[in-house]
């Protein structure tokens, strides 16, 4: 039907697919009723709610909608609102016709990215190269620039819509404040009101990406694939140390709680001074021990970079 909607056999109450030949038709399709893509509230087709102008959009609006979202549109011209059917209107002069009456004609927020065609951003990125060519141009410089191409322009490329509204975006355009894995997307206004489907991890593409990160590492390290699930985990130990503060995530394999003897000495002696402190200190409202201190009493030590980090890490470069 006109919705393009895609249902399970069971849900959809048959016993089992239709052939090619058999035209099928949902109930909304059939009642000639679809909910509006933004306000979720059902109308008459044609005269409620309008469909994007794109064949294989599906997505029914109302014109209050459209309106409210800032959706550009215009009305079809020889087409009047009828009962449930758009209809053709014989006399293409009859300028009586209120425009409550026309068929809107539009392509909706679906086709285009969000991030992309934002007119302030793009108003705003246009006023900077402005200046940015104002300023080159007292310069007087003779050199040839690199031509900037802008950020907030229409580039071809799949959208990714929201589950929730017509709001789509490439998927290098998501914002921070959008939600999203591989299943679906919830965009930025629907993404602290609504939960994402629930994603089997053990199953995912995350999970086989970060599995095969695992292996290269492992071999990276030197330990074979076949291995049990407690000698992977003493492998994963080994390399990146015990679970905790001292665990450095950014260089795999050294820890961050390697000090020489000096340093050493100082921090015993913290301790033991911190110790005795508190022991005279009987009131109930004593100054607590700073953070820092804190861990180092319990035995953590935030992460520092090692003395001995020149031995360890090859940072020099290869020679060409």
């Amino acid at each position: 039907g006109p919705c393009k909607k895609v249902f399970h056999i069971p849900c959809a109450g048959m016993s089992q697919a239709p052939t090619g030949d058999d035209d099928w038709f949902c109930q909304d399709c059939s009642r000639k009723e679809h909910a509006c893509a933004y306000c979720s509230e059902y109308g008459a087709d044609f005269v409620d709610v309008f469909p994007c102008k794109d064949n294989d959009c599906g997505l029914f609006f109302h014109e209050a909608c459209l309106r409210l979202h800032h959706v550009d549109y215009k009305y079809a011209p020889g087409l009047i609102k009828a009962g449930n059917a758009a209809v053709s209107s014989d006399d293409e002069d009859d300028d009586d016709d209120d425009e409550q009456n026309r068929i809107p004609v539009f392509s909706c927020h679906a086709h285009q990215c969000w991030t992309c065609t934002q007119k302030d951003m793009i108003q705003l990125e246009k006023n900077e190269r402005a200046l940015a060519q104002k300023s080159n141009n007292k310069k007087g410089s003779r050199k040839k620039r690199k031509k900037n191409t802008s950020i907030y322009q229409c580039k071809p490329g799949r959208l990714y819509r929201c589950l929730y509204c017509p709001t789509a975006y490439h998927i290098t355009c998501i914002p921070p404040n959008a939600r999203f894995h591989e299943l679906a997307v919830l965009c930025h206004e629907h993404s602290m009101t609504h939960k994402l489907p629930e994603l089997d991890m053990n199953d995912s593409m995350q999970s086989k990406v970060e599995s095969k990160i695992d292996e290269a590492l492992m071999r990276m390290h030197g330990f074979s694939r076949n291995r049990s699930k407690k000698d992977k985990q003493d492998a994963w130990t080994k390399m990146y140390g015990k679970r905790g503060l001292s665990t450095n995530p950014f260089l795999p394999g050294l820890r961050g709680d390697k000090f020489d003897e000096t340093e050493r000495s100082l921090l015993s002696y913290i301790k033991e001074t911190a110790l005795q402190e508190q022991q005279q200190q009987t009131e109930d409202d004593s100054p607590a021990i700073a953070p820092t201190l804190s861990m180092l009493l319990d035995g953590n030590v935030p992460f520092c970079l090692p003395a001995d980090i020149k031995d360890e890490v090859y940072s020099k470069p290869p020679s060409y």
